[in-house]
């Protein structure tokens, strides 16, 4: 246990910093729901805390795909979070979120389905990192520009699944 911590510890920086990793949608998000709870009385602290729950779990993304790359933690959690939001990730989780779950092997399903959506945005990353650049921005336009037809295709397929095509 003490290996992992040891391990993730990094996320509460990145966490408490004034560095902003955020895109626009997830930080969109944030403040929503921290509005909603500050409405239903809860204190700031635990409020913001609250808030940010869910981008914990990317945060161990960012500190494990930093570790392996030898990459400062800010620029590898700024290209994450830049490629989430071009590839309109946080939309896709929602379309995921909003699949029936009545049985077990649906939930089952939308479980591989987050995983699968999570592990691509961590290679996709990964694959940037490596590419030229100085900033995050750089760096994901470079390797936007060394994949275009690659990424043509899985816009294409993004943009099914966001206009309800798919099976959806």
């Amino acid at each position: 246990i003490a290996e992992v911590t040891e391990r993730y510890a990094p996320i509460a920086g990145l966490r408490s910093s004034d560095t902003v990793l955020l895109g626009h949608e997830s930080a969109t998000r944030d403040d929503e729901l921290l509005e909603i709870a500050q409405r239903q009385g809860v204190p700031q602290e635990l409020a913001r805390e609250w808030s940010w729950i869910l981008d914990s779990y990317p945060l161990l993304d960012v500190v494990r795909l930093g570790s392996q790359a030898g990459e400062d933690l800010e620029l590898v959690g700024r290209v994450y979070f830049l490629l989430y939001d071009r590839f309109g990730i946080e939309a896709l989780l929602k379309r995921i979120g909003a699949l029936p779950q009545t049985t077990r092997w649906e939930s089952l399903a939308r479980m591989s389905m987050r995983e699968d959506v999570y592990t691509t945005l961590v290679s996709m990353a990964a694959e940037a990192l490596q590419a030229e650049g100085e900033t995050a921005e750089d760096h994901v336009d470079t390797w936007e520009r060394e994949n275009q037809i690659q990424l043509a295709r899985l816009r294409s397929a993004l943009g099914d699944i966001a206009a309800g095509g798919a099976g959806g």
